[in-house]
């Protein structure tokens, strides 16, 4: 058997929509799917309805692209603050941690995998508060 099995397929869905949110894997990864669903579950509703659509690169991994649903003049920046903050504490939750988060095509969280001896991130328990 030959061939590249990264790329393999492990769901035959190409998009799934999550609290509003459609989500997409490039190389339509289970896992992926799973990921970014469970970090919008920690989100609050009023945030995540903001959330137009959001990707995870599959050849980069662990790497997202989140689009929201209104232009730039219409949101402020401090919405935006929060819904990267939920998105990096459900990657670190869920998956340990991230390689980047961008919304709206702007680059908003570098990669970050951190360490917690409880293995649930401090900025989420901070915000669970």
């Amino acid at each position: 058997m030959g061939g590249d099995d990264e790329k393999v397929a492990t769901t035959r869905f190409e998009s799934v929509t999550v609290r509003g949110v459609v989500i997409t894997s490039r190389w339509q990864k289970l896992a992926e799917f799973q990921r970014m669903a469970d970090a919008l579950s920690i989100m609050p509703e009023y945030l995540s309805r903001r959330i137009k659509t959001m990707g995870c690169d599959s050849k980069i991994g662990h790497t997202y692209c989140v689009t929201l649903r209104q232009p730039d003049c219409t949101r402020s920046m401090t919405e935006t603050w929060h819904i990267a903050r939920f998105l990096e504490a459900g990657f670190r939750q869920f998956a340990g941690g991230y390689n980047a988060i961008s919304i709206d095509g702007r680059l908003v969280s570098e990669a970050d995998w951190p360490e917690t001896e409880s293995g649930r991130s401090e900025e989420l328990m901070a915000m669970e508060a």
